[in-house]
């Protein structure tokens, strides 16, 4: 995630993916630019408008908390985008 992928890689990943549904990268010290330039080509990055979120990057939700700002359940794991069209379907959703 240090740099960007080049097409072999992004297709083992993306495959690794959609085999897996959740794969681990370990040891990533990655910052927030590398992170969105990592997730952009496999589909749009979202923005919500609930969080709080990196002024410059809304689609970087901050999971800094404080006093005023104290954990939800779902900051442990949440996804709630599965729904979204993917850039590339898996080879088992593609129509024939």
């Amino acid at each position: 995630m240090r740099r960007p992928l080049d097409p072999a890689a992004f297709d083992a990943v993306h495959d690794a993916v959609i085999r897996r549904e959740v794969i681990v990268m370990r040891d990533q010290d990655i910052v927030v630019d590398r992170q969105t330039a990592f997730g952009a080509p496999f589909s749009e990055l979202s923005i919500h408008l609930v969080p709080p979120t990196l002024i410059d990057k809304p689609e970087v939700i901050l999971l800094g908390y404080s006093q005023d700002n104290p954990p939800v359940p779902t900051d442990i794991r949440h996804v709630d985008e599965t729904f979204r069209k993917a850039r590339r379907l898996p080879p088992s959703c593609v129509p024939r």
